[in-house]
């Protein structure tokens, strides 16, 4: 587990941190959030909506992120971010793990890993908890639940396929 310094918050699923003084865009893994708008423009509903959660799920972690964080490292994704868990607290535990917390809020869906075979205990035990924090926030009708329930929210993943931008 690294301590690190809290730069910026990017998105809803993305922070920038310093690591050893250099700038480190850290991607949170298991999770995805929902798109934030950049310099596009749209009348669609749908659009719209996915923007107005993704400026939500930035908010939320802009509210809970303090400036030292506590990551575990995994690999560089496609678009060169660092994957991470990322922590409040020195602790490897679902209370202090931001991607769990999004889970909870109902700001985020899981982003499934081929790589689950590599797995240890700890990745397991917070892989297995998200599903379930995701499940609870969808019953309950937290964050953007209640809008996918009425037609008026897509899951990021399939957002990303019908609306490239």
């Amino acid at each position: 587990m690294l301590k690190v310094k809290l730069i910026s918050i990017i998105d809803g699923d993305t922070i920038k941190v310093l690591i050893d003084g250099i700038p480190t865009n850290i991607r949170f893994r298991l999770v995805d959030t929902p798109e934030t708008q950049k310099h596009q423009t749209s009348e669609n509903p749908i659009i719209l909506n996915q923007w107005l959660w993704g400026k939500k799920a930035k908010e939320y972690i802009q509210s809970r992120l303090p400036s030292d964080l506590y990551i575990f490292i995994y690999e560089t994704d496609i678009y060169g971010r660092t994957i991470g868990d990322i922590y409040t607290q020195p602790f490897a535990n679902t209370v202090s793990n931001i991607q769990y917390k999004l889970a909870l809020a109902g700001l985020c869906t899981l982003s499934l890993s081929l790589e689950m075979r590599k797995m240890n205990n700890r990745e397991l035990a917070l892989y297995s908890e998200i599903p379930k924090a995701i499940a609870s926030a969808y019953r309950q009708k937290r964050g953007f639940w209640k809008d996918f329930e009425k037609g008026l929210f897509i899951d990021p993943y399939t957002f990303k396929k019908q609306y490239p931008f």
